[in-house]
């Protein structure tokens, strides 16, 4: 009876490894995937942070706040694409007094009616394994949409200011519709700061996430 036991239990056992192997395999599948798209990801934060910040610089709006919201992210970044001029900027503008403040942010803002060439973003390991993505947590499946929802608008947008870009070029356009087409170009580099920042804390919310 105890040899029949044995028996029953090394077939048993036999049936389940490959489950178990299959199990292991599977999780640690996942955690690779998220280790590696969460290096993508990093990159592509800060790149957007970059743009957040030259934005803001020459159209848009840098406060205390928005320099605080923006330091950990460029100085923790320990990718290829690292910017010393920027980290050093922030850094003097949080340090300084009010009078020196508003000078350098002066000093930083675009000269009127110059626009800016902007390049759209792509995460595209990410996008090239959504089959993975499915595997994740719900929780994270949703970060990850909401993530790549917000990228997809600021691609958008980008082209959008594109176009308004080339159209200050075009000498056919007349001088009041050149001044209306000025306008809604700086309004949409500032709409597109506010969607960098968006991005970004998107972002954050994936890859502070865990497995």
């Amino acid at each position: 009876m105890e040899q029949i036991t044995f028996i029953l239990l090394g077939w048993l056992l036999g049936l389940l490894s490959p489950v178990i192997v299959e199990k292991i395999s599977s999780e640690y599948n996942k955690k690779q995937f998220f280790k590696a798209a969460c290096t993508e990801l990093h990159d592509l934060q800060y790149r957007i942070v970059i743009l957040c910040f030259m934005l803001g610089q020459r159209y848009g709006t840098i406060d205390s706040e928005f320099l605080q919201w923006i330091k950990p992210i460029i100085k923790n970044y320990k990718g290829y694409e690292t910017n010393e001029s920027v980290i050093k900027i922030v850094d003097t503008l949080l340090t300084c007094n009010e009078a020196q403040f508003n000078a350098m942010i002066k000093h930083m803002r675009a000269e009127p009616n110059v626009g800016l060439g902007l390049k759209t973003f792509t995460a595209s390991f990410l996008e090239s394994n959504l089959s993975l993505v499915s595997k994740l947590p719900i929780e994270l499946q949703v970060r990850i949409h909401e993530f790549r929802n917000h990228l997809n608008t600021l691609n958008q947008e980008i082209i959008v200011a594109n176009d308004l870009h080339k159209l200050t070029f075009d000498s056919s356009v007349s001088d009041e519709n050149h001044k209306i087409i000025s306008s809604e170009l700086l309004s949409k580099y500032v709409f597109i700061q506010s969607m960098c920042k968006r991005v970004v804390d998107k972002l954050g919310a994936v890859v502070s996430s865990t497995l």
